[in-house]
């Protein structure tokens, strides 16, 4: 991946343009459907878990950022 892209990448986590809340994502599975990487920020935190330095956007904390992969698996595995 060119310099350009992980920047643009990082820059689409850390700064996101549109927020999807829990309930939206429950209720019409609006998940992207394509592979790539994503963020989940919480605005309301578990008690216990630590948020000390990590990255924030206004009240809402990043707690989580993963990777998805090209297909999803099947049945068997593979």
């Amino acid at each position: 991946m060119a310099d350009s892209s992980i920047s643009s990448a990082s820059e689409a986590l850390l700064r996101p343009e549109r927020w999807v809340s829990r309930d939206e994502t429950l209720s019409r599975m609006v998940l992207p459907r394509a592979s790539g990487i994503y963020a989940w920020y919480f605005d309301e935190v578990s008690p216990g878990v630590p948020t000390t330095g990590v990255h924030r956007v206004g009240d809402r904390v990043l707690l989580y950022a993963g990777i998805s992969p090209k297909e999803p698996r099947r049945s068997d595995g593979k």
